[in-house]
This record gives structure tokens, sequence and C-alpha cells, in this order.
């Protein structure tokens, strides 16, 4: 099947349930490097993602990048497929090739419900990609001030560092 033969069967779900039931290779990897519960998560099909998951894909199944389709569907910021998928097994702590978790990927694209969701379920917020950048990295350089100001009350650090420099500020007054 061809990526745009899937997008037509999540499209039409009785194309999908035949496709299942044809006892395919639920997690076989399209043409683009990526399974059809990869590329559901990416179009936010909450119902697509519910029926493949029941058909038995593979949550922590790697795109040829690493990416998986908890990454993707953090990066759109669709809940609902990000709690599905985490409820299936989903890990919220995997790396892609270059580093970078679900976590990361939400908080670049300012998803802030969806960054809570990730921390809440065990992301861990001291990654660091292989460039050394982690998920406030990201927020930040996106300008997603609500996503930052999120992570920083997630992070033990970050509220020893506000009360150090808070201590260091009323000493000087």
């Amino acid at each position: 099947m061809t990526r745009e033969d899937m997008l037509q069967a999540f499209q039409q779900p009785a194309i999908l349930e035949a496709v299942i039931q044809a006892g395919r290779d639920i997690d076989y990897e399209l043409p683009d490097g990526k399974t059809a519960l990869m590329l559901a998560s990416e179009q936010g099909n909450t119902q697509a993602v519910r029926r493949l998951l029941s058909a038995g894909a593979a949550p922590n199944a790697r795109s040829r990048n690493g990416g998986t389709a908890l990454m993707y569907a953090a990066s759109i910021g669709n809940n609902t497929v990000v709690r599905a998928l985490i409820q299936a097994g989903g890990s919220v702590n995997s790396m892609n090739v270059e580093g970078k978790t679900a976590l990361m990927a939400a908080a670049s694209r300012g998803q802030v419900e969806t960054v809570r969701i990730l921390l809440e379920n065990g992301a861990n917020i001291g990654t660091t990609s292989i460039h050394g950048r982690n998920a406030l990295s990201y927020a930040q350089e996106g300008g997603h001030r609500a996503v930052v100001d999120l992570l920083n009350s997630f992070d033990p650090q970050a509220s020893s560092r506000r009360s150090a420099l808070g201590n260091q500020v009323g000493q000087l007054n």
C-alpha cells in the first residue's frame, strides 16, 4: 500500500477494516518509512489510531528517522491520540535519531496541553537532543511562553534556580 492508499483507508473505515481483516502486517512500513499507525497519528485520525491499536499495531514502532506515532501526534497537539497511544504503551521518552522526544516536538510547536499530558505521564524534562537542546529551549526558541512556564513549573531544578535568584535579589535590597 502507498501512503495515499492508507490515507484513503482512514477516510473509509470499511477499507481500513478490510486491510486489517486481510491479515496483512499491521506494522508494515509504507514507502515513506512510516507505519499506518504513525500516519494516522500524524494526520490526527483518532478513529483510525484506535482501530489500528485494537488490531495490534505497535505503539513504539519507529520510522526510518526513529520517530514514533506518539511523536507525530504530539507535534500536532492531538491530545486524544496522545492519550490513546500512551494508554496502549507508547513510550513518552523515546528519542528519534537526533535525540528528540515527543515532549520536544510538542514544546517546539507550542502545544501546551500536550506538554502537560506528556509531563504527567513521565516525560523526562531534562532530556537533551544530539544538538544539546531540550524541551525548554525549543519552547523558548518558538516564543511559546505558556509552554516555557509549564515546563518550568514541572522542573524541580528551575524552581531551585528561581529561589536562589530570588534570595540573591533580596540580599541586594
